[in-house]
């Protein structure tokens, strides 16, 4: 039963009187305590230049899926299949329902994240509405030194080339893709904790919740049945918070080392590879030490990658591979392939990372977090922003029941290039935002409405 306005009102009042609950005044009325659970954590990886679907899609369908075959792109993720779930059908539709389309390169960076339209601006495109990072970030990310992060490899952000994170009306959000200055901005200040601090935190918080509890039994001394009644339950949630803070900590938290110079960071870099790997890095130890809980990483090798077998000559990856890719020419398929399986060993490398971290809760770090990995084009020889090719991994959004991984979904009856055909990512982006407690229901464009059955 809701208290009735006035009582209400009197309630809170005498509840004022208890400084240490002011930060649970907010539960009165709901007759539920706010969720202590696991930290949930988004991480959004873009890597551009399209993909092969002959070698990207995995062989069998649902928990009967193969992703090591001879040729795989995802091969290097195969380590983690019972924490992926793998998704074809799925498009840039929202690029196609616009009196002028932009779609290509362009228009995939743009929608990714946000589910908008491409708008053009002063003559460049920008999207409508902010990207999923910083609209979770925004509700969900205020309890950490920074609400979200959004890190880089050679991807610097800034231009319709390059910018796949926006905030709110479509602002352009550049990456911090030099290394000593990421870790500088995000570990400033930082000692990693050690089991004595850890213990100190511990006591202190529990000091902290005793305290309220003693509170909450003065006031439940002063208030009628109905009143008691309810602080009784607030005090069953404090209980709990308790229990879980027991165990919730930053286990697995160290100061990683700071990188060691400073790195060419333009898209003529040939420091792609040691960029991605230092990022990678940070980017574990930032979830791990609870900095942010909300973060968006492009990997990109830049111009060229002469570290790749088969791609040593290559000068420039985006005219040379992308835009001549042939479907029906091997050497082509094959070329892109090698980039994408790169792109899939750099990924493979953060998760093993994120996977190798003990979370406070006695899972790991990548347990609690939801990885959304795509990219700007899928289907490829037309440059077109249908079948992109999806992979989610971690376990962070399973409990919301609304996506179970280690199965490979193909979202079309009968898989086709056709825009009218792909299923709106807007339904993705949703399903993930609800995935996370929030109601929504739909995300970007309103053209799109409602979630998808990842089950």
């Amino acid at each position: 039963m809701k208290l009735k306005s006035s009582s209400r009102r009197a309630f809170i009042k005498g509840m004022g009187q208890f400084a240490g609950l002011a930060p649970f005044l907010n539960l009165i009325g709901t007759g539920n305590a706010q969720d202590a659970g696991p930290r949930q954590r988004f991480l959004g990886i873009f890597t551009p230049h399209c993909m092969a679907s002959k070698y990207w899609l995995p062989k069998g369908t649902g928990k009967s899926f193969d992703i090591a075959y001879q040729g795989s792109v995802l091969a290097p993720l195969a380590a983690f299949r019972d924490k992926l779930l793998l998704l074809d059908g799925i498009g840039y539709r929202v690029l196609y329902e616009q009196a002028t389309p932009h779609t290509g390169h362009e228009g995939g960076l743009t929608t990714a994240f946000t589910g908008s339209q491409a708008i053009i601006r002063n003559g460049s495109l920008f999207a409508e509405s902010e990207s999923i990072d910083k609209f979770l970030a925004a509700r969900l990310g205020g309890s950490t030194k920074f609400s979200s992060f959004n890190f880089g490899g050679t991807i610097q952000g800034g231009t319709q080339y390059d910018t796949y994170v926006f905030g709110p009306g479509g602002t352009r959000i550049t990456n911090s893709n030099q290394p000593q200055q990421t870790f500088d901005t995000l570990f400033a200040g930082f000692t990693s904790p050690s089991a004595a601090n850890q213990a100190e935190l511990k006591a202190a918080r529990k000091s902290v919740l005793d305290f309220q509890l003693a509170d909450l039994q003065r006031l439940k001394a002063r208030v009628g049945q109905e009143d008691s009644q309810k602080i009784e339950r607030h005090a069953t949630a404090l209980r709990e918070i308790e229990r879980r803070l027991i165990a919730v900590d930053r286990a697995g938290c160290s100061l990683p080392s700071r990188p060691s110079k400073t790195y060419e960071t333009n898209i003529s870099s040939r420091d792609g590879r040691e960029l991605v790997r230092l990022h990678s890095e940070i980017i574990a130890q930032t979830f791990a030490c609870d900095l942010t809980r909300f973060a968006t990483f492009g990997i990109s090798p830049g111009l060229s990658a002469p570290w790749i077998t088969g791609l040593e000559g290559i000068s420039d990856l985006h005219e040379q591979v992308a835009h001549q890719y042939d479907e029906t020419n091997e050497a082509s398929l094959l070329k892109l392939s090698k980039l994408q399986l790169w792109y899939a060993e750099q990924v493979a490398y953060l998760l093993g990372l994120l996977d190798s971290i003990q979370d406070g809760d006695g899972r790991t770090v990548l347990d609690n977090t939801l990885v959304y990995w795509t990219t700007d084009v899928g289907q490829t020889t037309g440059h077109g922003n249908t079948q992109i090719p999806i992979v989610l991994a971690g376990r962070a959004c399973e409990a919301s029941q609304l996506m179970k991984m280690g199965q490979f979904l193909s979202m079309q009856t009968s898989r086709t290039d056709k825009s009218s055909a792909a299923v709106p990512h807007n339904k993705l982006l949703t399903t993930i935002i609800q995935a996370f407690g929030l109601q929504v229901d739909g995300f970007g464009s309103g053209l799109y409405k409602g979630n998808l059955s990842l089950t």
